[in-house]
Formats: structure tokens, sequence, C-alpha cells
């Protein structure tokens, strides 16, 4: 696919290779974004451990490092890891991608790569090509406006494969007030009715409902880290109930298992919190914080959480979380204190930043 011309080109992988590799860091120029990639490697594969271990798809953030080399470990290099399901916040960063997701492709793994932002109709054209190149199925966007469903019934018409039909995530605000609709508000109905119209006229694939809770970036705890996760299912769960009973009214056939997709660093960690070794560990009470009400707090946070999760099964949907400051972490994620202090300390940040 041709590319729109990059204002700042990046320089060939091979060329920084040949000239870094080996070097002392004193060799690089500053400022220089330096990566601990065993940290690296601990933080993504803890995460796809957990998404394993609880039965959640998973769903990976691209934008904090925008490399292929990150992007492998986030998704796992293995065909045995399933679907390669990304998020991207450009179509830029897609593109650059483009040959990691063919290889996976090449070899019969499914790749899907969600464009993280409503879709300008500017962008319909980058975002068909791409398509094109991926195949069927290989395409997710958001919606939180009725005007956007209008745009992607062009789709096919922008120059993608006619076999790839985009599929649509209803985004939803669950307090953050940044994007999304809110719930019970006339623009959801509106937006779920137009989505449901453009599932049944064959130009989306109403796939699920997408939620990111920036807010729990304000957090402090392990315990507010899961009831803010708790949350964002909550209240994809209340949506995705106000799409079946909009479904039931007629519209909708053949809609697909809604996905429910939640996450942010913070609570994407927090989940980490419901594996059965953590379990273990809140209710003896060891490696808990001073304050004696916290492992209560915690537990209890743990199982609301814990049965939201079985209430999406139990309605037939599919819960997926998505996250993509993990791999490298930051002081803003250690002030979260979302998960256990074995999986989120010092040795786990992998960014550094040399200067002078």
């Amino acid at each position: 696919m041709s590319q729109p011309p990059r204002l700042y080109p990046s320089s060939p992988r091979d060329a920084l290779v040949s000239q870094y590799v080996g070097q002392p860091l004193s060799a690089l120029p500053t400022p220089a974004a330096v990566l601990d990639v065993a940290a690296v490697r601990r933080n993504c594969a803890r995460m796809l451990s957990c998404a394993r271990d609880l039965g959640l798809q998973w769903r990976a953030h691209v934008k904090t490092h925008k490399t292929a080399e990150v992007t492998r470990l986030q998704v796992g290099d293995s065909d045995a890891d399933g679907p390669a399901r990304i998020v991207v916040s450009t179509l830029e960063e897609a593109e650059f991608l483009l040959p990691l997701l063919r290889e996976y492709g090449g070899r019969g793994r499914p790749v899907n790569v969600l464009y993280g932002l409503p879709l300008p109709p500017g962008q319909l054209a980058r975002l068909a090509a791409l398509g094109r190149e991926l195949g069927p199925g290989s395409i997710s966007v958001l919606v939180d406006h009725p005007a956007q469903l209008e745009c992607l019934e062009k789709f096919a018409q922008a120059g993608a494969d006619a076999r790839v039909v985009p599929h649509a995530y209803i985004k939803i605000d669950m307090g953050g007030r940044r994007a999304g609709v809110q719930l019970e508000s006339a623009a959801f109905t509106a937006v779920v009715e137009a989505a449901l119209r453009a599932h049944d006229a064959g130009a989306v694939v109403l796939s699920g409902l997408y939620s990111h809770a920036g807010h729990s970036y304000a957090g402090d705890s392990r315990a507010a880290a899961v009831a803010m996760m708790a949350a964002e299912i909550g209240a994809l769960v209340r949506a995705a109930d106000a799409v079946v009973e909009a479904r039931a009214a007629g519209a909708g056939k053949g809609l697909p298992p809604l996905v429910l997709s939640a996450g942010a660093s913070p609570t994407a960690l927090a989940v980490q919190n419901l594996l059965s070794g953590e379990m273990e560990q809140m209710a003896s009470g060891a490696g808990m914080p001073d304050d004696a009400g916290a492992p209560r707090q915690l537990m209890a946070a743990v199982l609301d959480l814990g049965a939201l999760l079985e209430e999406v099964q139990e309605k037939g949907h599919v819960a997926e979380m998505h996250a993509g400051v993990y791999p490298l972490l930051d002081m803003q994620q250690l002030a979260a204190r979302s998960t256990a202090r074995s999986a989120l300390s010092w040795r786990d940040v992998a960014l550094t930043v040399l200067a002078e």
C-alpha cells in the first residue's frame, strides 16, 4: 500500500543496529529513550498470563512505544497465543506495524487493528487500504455518534476489499468525560440504533462496546483500581443490556456475541489481583499495606469484579482487557499502586530517559 510521506522519516532498523548495538550508553545521542528489555518481557508475559488464566480476551495498545519489537511481546509471538489484537492511536502506527501484521496473517494467525479514536472521514481511505492489505476481520473502529456510522457505509467505496467489513465498537463514557457516549442518554440510544441499522445493512459488524477509565490514573490503591475496573465492566454490561433490548425489537439480526472491552493500564493491572495466588495473599493479609482495612476492602472489590466477569459470561458476552503503558510503566503507574508490589515496583519500570 502507498503511504503518505512522513514529516520525520524513521531511520532504517538495520542502520540503527549497525550504529548502536554493542556501544556504551555514552555513544547515544541525547535525549534517548532506553528500555530495559528484561523488564518489558516480564511485564508483557505477566499480562498475557493473567488474561489467559482468567479466560479474558486481550488487546494490546501500542501507542506508548510504537515499535514492532514490543508489539511482539505484547501479543505473544507464537501462533498458540491466538489472535493478535492491537489498538492504535494513529493510522501511522498501524501502517508502521503492517509488515509484522502481514507476517502473522501469512502464518494463519488472525489479526485485528482497532483505530482507537472515532473515525474522521479524512482517514477513511487510509483505513480502507489497511483493510485491503490485512483481509477480512482485520479492522475495527470506535463510534460514539451516528454520523460516524454513515461514514463507514463508504468504507468499501474508499478502496477496501469488499470482503472487509469494519467491526464497530460503541465507545462508552463511564465517568472520564473525555470521549464516548453516556449511558441512558439520548445520544447513547441514537448511536445504538444507528449501529444496529448499519449492522443490518452490512456496513459494519457491531462487535461490542469499549471503555477507557482514564480517571483510574488518579487512584492510589489496589482496592481503588479493582473497583474502577468493576465500574468499567459494570457500565459495559448495562450498555450491552441496552443493545440486547434494542435487538429484541427486531434490529441487529445475526449479531455476534458482544465483546465488552475495558481497560487502562491501572485497571488492567488491577485484574491481576483476581489470580489465585493473589487471592491467597489477600486472605492472609500478606504483602498488604499497614492499613488494617485494606485487605478487606481489596477482597470486597475483587469479589465484586469477579462476579461481574461471571455475569458477562452468563449473558453470552466476551470480556476483553486493553492497555498500553504497562510494558514500560512509569512513576504514575507506581503511584496508582494497582497491583501487588511484586509486579509493580522500580525494578519493573522499563523506561528511562538519557539526558544531559
